[in-house]
């Protein structure tokens, strides 16, 4: 274990100290990214949080603090009783049928209330599974979307909202 990972695993160590919660953790580091793994031996709902808002919170707080002890900045990812594989295969399935709907249906589709962590695992995904459709976000947070069209089609989200104004008048 370098000394980075050290001092991931010691900070992360703390924090759940501080948190009063009955924890383990162990740091990987894969192309620069540090993965903390906790296992949380308490009710892991009670961390992750609605929507993964205390997961999020705990890896912003972590950031922070790693900041000021590491000497470069690090990006980390923070994942709670293998919270982020489900989630992800959660969006891959979403994502896979969102593909298979715009192949089919030759229309774009657009995708609403995903956070950026969201939308890049589904950008991913339908690139890698659907060479013949494209992805983007436009907007502004917290309203930004994710338009997965045809690589040919129009996808601009005037475009698509028009569209969908035009056939509910109908």
């Amino acid at each position: 274990m370098d000394d980075t990972q050290k001092i991931i695993l010691t900070e992360a160590q703390q924090l759940l100290k501080e948190l009063g919660v009955d924890a383990s953790c162990e740091v990987s580091e894969k192309e620069g990214v540090y993965s903390i793994n906790i296992t949380c031996k308490d009710d892991p709902s009670l961390l992750i949080g609605k929507y993964a808002e205390g997961l999020l919170a705990m890896q912003r707080v972590l950031q922070i603090i790693l900041f000021k002890k590491l000497p470069v900045k690090t990006e980390i990812l923070v994942d709670i009783n293998g919270y982020r594989e489900r989630q992800r295969e959660r969006l891959e399935q979403i994502a896979d049928n969102i593909g298979s709907r715009v192949m089919k249906d030759k229309r774009s589709s657009i995708l609403r209330s995903f956070n950026a962590y969201e939308r890049k695992i589904i950008h991913e995904f339908v690139s890698k599974k659907y060479p013949e459709l494209k992805t983007h976000s436009e907007g502004e947070e917290p309203s930004r979307v994710l338009i997965v069209s045809a690589v040919d089609g129009d996808d601009s989200i005037a475009a698509l909202e028009e569209e969908f104004d035009a056939n509910s008048t109908l």
